[in-house]
């Protein structure tokens, strides 16, 4: 008697532990963005107001913003902070033989056209040096009793006055600095916009350089004009040729697709080429989502969306997107095979059965279709993955012809009798 209440007690606990489902893993946590390279952008120490001066504005930057730009190790350090409401910039750069460093405090007001600066507020100070071409050039300037600014300014460590030249290497200094942090995107974007429209703008992002100041200036180019299809194209065409940084890449994407409807299939098209230049599977998924939430897509662009999953390494990540291309569409059959087949390329028996469990309830599926995922899915090795698929199909589907068939075949690939036992309980049939 008490040898076999043992062993009903343990068969009762072995079908207690084949009944407990596994755990779904963990999704992956998102990669932490990367810190901006010009925190000082976004400050109230910066302002713009209109110049006083018509200067013949700087089309080249000053030597060592050249010198930097041949260089692609060129080592950075940016940093900004408030102390008793004073603010502090500092910025030091160094590569190929020349450097920068900037040193300011105080409110800074600089020219719309970024010519210069037109005011520093009381007690502040504004500092820049620069090494190269064999050159050293230094300038202070400061604010004066009546408000307005004295500059120092040294060449070799020789006083100079501040005249025309003085003046023009400024320019050409904070149009360099400019194309390395995007801190003046705010107030040039509209004067890029009035001189030459959209395509001006995007004529100087192609000279900045760094992906925190491109999308700075993409940025503002979005809430400072309404761009055409054409240009949105060529928009994202050059996110996509032109950066590298996945975060920035998805940051403007993604306002891409919250601005704009894609109707045209190059503006897809372009869209998903950006997006295949990205490594990341969060970010590619990310944005992948907000492209997938636009209303009528074609078969083509859900087609190039399958295709983009199959290059991202991380089964959670392909599964969300996957599960976003089955909800509330009606799939043709060209379609459905590249759902299936980008399914089947996962390593994750949990994620391949979420995601066949997302195209059955999301999908009315025709018989074929659901041969066909019944065929996939049978390859699952996981008894109780698969008979979730199973019993999923058993639910929604009517288990007859040749539905039933390959139901049944699939039912075979179940090893454990308590997974299928289940399975066909659900299903109503029984094993021939």
């Amino acid at each position: 008697m008490r040898k076999s209440l043992i062993l009903a007690i343990s068969l009762i606990a072995v079908g207690a532990f084949a009944q407990a489902p596994p755990a779904p893993p963990a999704p992956p946590a998102p990669p932490a963005p990367p810190a901006p390279s010009a925190i000082i952008a976004d400050s109230d120490q910066i302002r713009f107001a209109p110049s006083s001066q018509a200067p013949a504005l700087p089309t080249r930057v000053s030597p060592a913003f050249e010198c930097f730009r041949d260089n692609g190790n060129t080592r950075q350090s940016w940093h900004s902070n408030s102390d008793n409401d004073r603010e502090r910039w500092v910025v030091s750069m160094e590569g190929n033989g020349c450097s920068v460093d900037l040193r300011a405090e105080g409110a800074l007001t600089f020219a719309n056209d970024l010519s210069g600066l037109t005011a520093v507020s009381p007690a502040g100070y504004f500092e820049v040096e620069e090494r190269a071409s064999g050159e050293h050039r230094r300038l202070e300037a400061k604010p004066a009793a009546n408000g307005a600014l004295t500059y120092s300014y040294w060449i070799n460590g020789n006083s100079h006055p501040f005249d025309t030249e003085a003046h023009t290497w400024f320019a050409s200094f904070l149009l360099g600095l400019d194309r390395y942090s995007g801190f003046a995107a705010r107030a040039r974007v509209p004067e890029l916009l009035r001189q030459g429209g959209p395509n001006a703008v995007l004529s100087e992002i192609q000279q900045i350089h760094g992906d925190y100041a491109r999308a700075r200036y993409y940025s503002v180019l979005f809430d400072s004009a309404k761009l055409d299809g054409a240009t949105v194209q060529r928009v994202i065409e050059q996110v996509g040729r032109d950066m590298s940084s996945d975060y920035e890449i998805g940051r403007v994407l993604s306002m891409v697709s919250m601005k704009y409807e894609l109707q045209d299939e190059p503006s897809r098209a372009a869209f998903l080429n950006a997006i295949d230049r990205m490594k990341s599977d969060y970010e590619r998924g990310r944005v992948l989502a907000q492209l997938l939430n636009r209303p009528n897509l074609s078969r083509e662009t859900l087609l190039g969306a399958i295709a983009s999953t199959e290059k991202m390494a991380s089964d959670y990540e392909r599964g969300r997107v996957l599960s976003n291309i089955a909800a509330n569409r009606v799939l043709d059959p060209a379609v459905v095979d590249r759902y299936l087949e980008s399914v089947a390329g996962m390593k994750s028996e949990y994620e391949q059965g979420r995601v066949y469990t997302a195209l059955l309830t999301s999908s009315h599926l025709s018989d074929a279709q659901v041969v066909k995922l019944l065929a996939s899915a049978e390859h699952i090795r996981s008894d109780y993955e698969l008979g979730r698929v199973l019993t999923v199909v058993s639910s929604h589907y009517s288990i007859e012809g040749d539905v039933g068939t390959a139901f049944m075949h699939a039912a075979r690939q179940i090893r454990s009798d308590y997974e299928r036992n289940r399975v066909m309980a659900a299903s109503g049939r029984r094993m021939m």
